[in-house]
Formats: C-alpha cells, sequence, structure tokens
C-alpha cells in the first residue's frame, strides 16, 4: 500500500508542489469510513483498522477504501475535477442575465457541461459557441409526469435549439407502481428519436424509493440506452447520498455511468460521491467548490 501510493505521488506529482505549504482545505474527517489527511514534506503512510493516514507534499493521494479494500484516488491536484462538473443553472427564477453569467463561470471553470432551463438552451448555446463547454437541459422537468410525446417534441426543440446533453425525468408513478418496463420503454422511445450524439441522462429521484424499490429501479434500466443514470433533480425530497451512490455502482458496474445531484455545495462531498462511483456532479456550486479545492 506504501509503495503504491508513493509510486502515484512521484508519477503524477504536479508542476509547482512540494513547499510543504499548501493545504487541502476539505476538513479532517470525511465519512464513516474515518479517512484523514494530512500534508507535510515527507511521503509515508501510516494505517489502522479505522483510520488511514496520508503525508504527501506533493497533494497525490491515494486512499485504501476501508469497506471494499480497493484503491481510489482521493484529491490529486492534477486530476481534471472540473470535468466531473455539471454546472447548472435551474432556479425558476433565473433570469437570463444569470444565465450568461452562468456561460462565464462555466468557460472560466472549463466545466464539462452548463445546464440550463430548456427555454434558455439557445441563449445558452450561443454564449458558449467555441467552447468546450457543453450545452445540457432537463426534460419532464422536474416531476416527470410529462406525456411521453410532450417529453420527445420538448428533447427534439432542446437539440434543435443547440442542447448536447438531456437529463430526462422518468415516470416516477410508473416506477412506484412497479411497472419498469414501460419506463424502460420512454426512454427507448425518446433515444429513438434523437441523434446518436446527444448525450442522454435518467433521472431516478430516488429520494420517493424505498430500498427495494431503488434496486429494482436500477435493475430495470440497466440496458436501457441512457449514459447515465442519474440521482436526483434537486428539487425533491432528497438529493445524492453515499449510500445511493454506492448501490447504484454495485448494481450498474461498467453498464452505466452515475450522476449525482443534489444537494452538492461543497467540496467535501463533491470528493466523496466521486470516491463512491459517480461519474458527474450536478451542482449549481461549481464555481465555489472548485475555488475551495484549488485555492492553497
Amino acid at each position: 500500500f506504501q509503495e503504491h501510493a508513493a509510486q502515484r505521488c512521484q508519477s503524477r506529482k504536479p508542476k509547482g508542489c512540494g513547499n510543504g505549504k499548501r493545504r487541502a482545505k476539505l476538513g479532517n474527517r470525511l465519512g464513516k469510513d474515518n479517512v484523514h489527511l494530512s500534508f507535510s514534506t515527507s511521503c509515508y503512510i501510516t494505517k489502522s483498522v479505522s483510520k488511514i493516514k496520508v503525508n504527501c507534499n506533493c497533494f497525490a493521494l491515494v486512499i485504501l477504501d476501508i469497506m471494499d479494500g480497493n484503491f481510489y484516488p482521493f484529491f490529486m491536484k492534477d486530476i481534471p475535477y472540473n470535468k466531473y462538473v455539471d454546472y447548472a443553472l435551474l432556479k425558476p427564477t433565473a433570469t437570463p442575465q444569470d444565465i450568461i453569467k452562468g456561460c462565464k463561470e462555466a468557460i472560466k471553470h472549463e466545466f464539462m457541461s452548463f445546464f440550463v432551463p430548456p427555454g434558455y438552451v439557445n441563449l445558452a448555446a450561443g454564449n458558449l459557441k467555441n467552447t468546450s463547454v457543453k450545452v445540457g437541459t432537463v426534460i419532464g422537468f422536474p416531476m416527470g409526469y410529462t406525456d411521453s410525446k410532450t417529453k420527445i417534441y420538448e428533447a427534439q426543440q432542446a437539440v434543435k435549439n443547440g442542447a448536447h446533453e438531456l437529463d430526462i425525468v422518468i415516470q416516477i408513478g410508473w416506477a412506484k407502481a412497479g411497472e419498469y418496463n414501460k419506463v424502460a420503454e420512454e426512454i427507448i422511445s425518446l433515444r429513438k428519436n434523437l441523434p446518436e450524439d446527444v448525450i442522454l441522462k435518467a433521472i431516478l429521484e430516488l429520494a420517493y424509493f424505498s430500498s427495494s424499490e431503488k434496486e429494482n429501479l436500477i435493475l430495470a434500466l440497466k440496458d436501457t440506452p441512457v449514459a447515465f443514470l442519474k440521482t436526483s433533480t434537486g428539487f425533491g425530497p432528497g438529493g445524492a447520498t453515499i449510500k445511493d451512490i454506492k448501490l447504484m455502482k454495485r448494481l450498474l458496474g461498467r453498464e452505466k455511468a452515475i450522476k449525482a445531484a443534489g444537494g452538492i455545495k461543497d467540496a467535501a462531498t463533491f470528493i466523496q460521491m466521486i470516491n463512491a462511483g459517480a461519474a458527474r456532479i450536478g451542482t449549481s456550486s461549481g464555481p465555489l467548490i472548485m475555488q475551495e479545492l484549488w485555492k492553497g
């Protein structure tokens, strides 16, 4: 374990590290795994049953997950964390000026995408033209009970206006009734009526479901033609949880990517979600999280 971490520190050592003065601002304790971090000008590791302590002058850290024994990157200064971010401005009071400002923030931090309400897709597309930031929007949002044909039309219009990624709320009532085949068929229908290069994500709104219902829903959608399954809208009774992300990861394996969203407002939570298995993080706090991650 020590040799593995030391190799990662040397092989991934970013420019300008090694002065031993800069410190992470994520706090000393993150989650039930009881992982503690500290930094010095040397690189060594102490490990006990309930605690792992990593000291490294270049911030290239690897931790051993106590729950499953696998190695995970924790906070590595050279990982492009900004590319995990689906920056979102979906509040009902968002103005055109807010969208333009959000585009500037997305460009500044080079986020993976900027998610806006459907009515603002054209505005965002114009402001993000010739940048690396993709335009995203939401379909059937936030309740999911829009008629399937309406969802298809809404999605097609969004793509026509410049959207590259679509987060689609499933028919939650169907899922609660155990009609998972209908949920899956709606997703398949949407996929068939959209260009292949448009990325689709299914929003499950997991806070509405019991543990057994969550498992059944995730497994039912495992083979559907979406790139991601997403935890929440951020407008439901609860947001993303570490427990749900780990459940999704266990059930999905590598079949589907996972997007965590809802209540992710600080760097500690952001990193925890990634460590648990999320490949994208939907958040309206993207700039604040980046500032917290990278400040010295």
